[in-house]
């Protein structure tokens, strides 16, 4: 058990009878009452999410999970992913709802997926942290009277856009953080 305050993003907790993911956190101190905790949470079976407050005098059930294992992204199948356990070589279906659409750009072939199971089941799916990607487009940058770092729009091959610094070039790899979807470096 864990107090209100205390729930922090990516926890996977048994609330009002429900497995959830909290998928935001925020910390809120009103000018009058009590703080509490602002979270989103994402019922893990059906998908549904939900908003609520969890007051610090409240007590919530943090799911112990099974270890994260590595798991190869075969193919998609309608909205399912069909992924391949790298150990055993068992394959396993998930809905494509357990990554985002931007996620779920990223996706290719062969790629290295972490899984969270819990009871031998999969519950959540990530990518890597990190993910090296071509830029397919990019704007000139024309250097002026800037003062702070600036950054300029880079299409990379699966079509997303993130910002990259100024000296970043068409068909060069930069290494993406796929948690924050940030540039990190140049490859």
């Amino acid at each position: 058990m864990i107090n209100g305050n205390q729930v922090r993003v990516g926890n996977v907790l048994e609330y009002k009878g429900k497995l959830v993911v909290v998928r935001r956190a925020q910390a809120v101190k009103p000018g009058k009452g009590g703080a509490f905790n602002q979270v989103e949470l994402r019922d893990i079976r059906t998908g549904l999410k939900y908003h609520e407050r969890l007051r610090s005098s409240e007590s919530v059930e943090k799911v112990r999970l099974d270890e994260e294992q590595p798991f190869d992204y075969l193919y998609d199948e309608g909205d399912k992913l069909i992924l391949m356990n790298k150990e055993d070589f068992t394959q396993v279906e998930v809905l494509k709802d357990m990554l985002s659409e931007t996620e779920q750009k990223f996706l290719e072939e062969g790629l290295t997926l972490r899984v969270q199971l819990y009871e031998g089941s999969p519950l959540l799916v990530r990518l890597p942290k990190t993910m090296v990607m071509e830029v397919v487009s990019t704007e000139q940058f024309s250097k002026g009277n800037q003062a702070s770092p600036t950054f300029k729009p880079a299409t990379l091959r699966n079509g997303e856009v993130i910002k990259v610094p100024p000296f970043v070039e068409v068909g060069e790899k930069v290494v993406i953080d796929t948690e924050e979807m940030e540039y990190q470096s140049r490859v």
